[in-house]
């Protein structure tokens, strides 16, 4: 993912399409101030910590839920500068042709 930001309290999730992430940036908008970030075609919605130990991992297990529910299989996430692979539920592929 090529967006950085100054502080480590944020996630970076990457987005398949625009219409995902800005369902993803909705549910997340109120816990974590999160919103989508569009670059040269990549879609990546970011969400600001707060200094609670069980805010990242809270956050996981939400955007988890939403990969499965949106059968993405997995997505790309970025947390401190490291590449994370978040994988829930199994692969739509029909709907990911559509998508």
């Amino acid at each position: 993912m090529p967006i950085r930001e100054s502080t480590d309290q944020v996630v970076r999730f990457e987005i398949p399409t625009p219409s995902a992430a800005g369902r993803l940036a909705e549910l997340l908008e109120d816990g974590w101030g999160a919103w989508v970030h569009q670059r040269r075609g990549s879609h990546v919605v970011l969400a600001t910590l707060d200094d609670d130990p069980e805010d990242l991992a809270i956050l996981l297990r939400i955007v988890e839920t939403w990969v499965d529910n949106e059968s993405l299989w997995a997505i790309r996430y970025e947390l401190d500068g490291r590449q994370y692979v978040l994988a829930a539920g199994d692969p739509v592929w029909s709907d990911l042709a559509a998508a």
